[in-house]
């Protein structure tokens, strides 16, 4: 089973979609401000496949086949278990959602039906993503857009 997912690729790139009460946004654990959390490097290509690999593993007991309006979407997750998991490992939400915002626009990640759709930060719908296992599998260099 392989899955596809048509999706801009762009080098080095750090995709943010903010909501509009987005720079509020801060995580109270470590009381750091929005200015320290939205300070980040951008991932290359190397380390964006990294971080989806652990991704991938940390969403294996999120990733199930689920159904929405009487459609069923094959092994995928919600989108605030991918926020939750990331938060583990970045500063704040909105970090956290930069990151998983640059592997869909590297390809590892991707909406179920909409490939540009982004992850936001405060989104409160219900969104469905999954891995594109065929890119995350793959040797590191055979698809690496250096």
């Amino acid at each position: 089973h392989t899955t596809i997912c048509m999706s801009t690729m762009t080098q080095n790139s750090s995709v943010a979609t903010y909501s509009s009460s987005g720079s509020d946004v801060t995580n109270a654990r470590n009381g750091k401000s929005p200015q320290d959390s939205t300070a980040h490097s951008p991932l290359n290509y190397a380390d964006a496949h990294k971080l989806a690999i652990r991704l991938r593993d940390g969403m294996r007991t999120h990733t199930k086949d689920r159904k929405w309006r009487f459609k069923q979407y094959r092994n995928c997750f919600k989108a605030s278990h991918a926020i939750d998991w990331s938060m583990k490992n970045e500063v704040s939400e909105i970090v956290a959602v930069q990151r998983l915002n640059e592997l869909i626009s590297f390809g590892f990640l991707c909406h179920v039906v909409d490939p540009n759709k982004t992850i936001r930060v405060g989104e409160t719908r219900t969104l469905y993503f999954r891995m594109v296992d065929d890119l995350i599998d793959d040797d590191i260099g055979a698809n690496n857009p250096d």
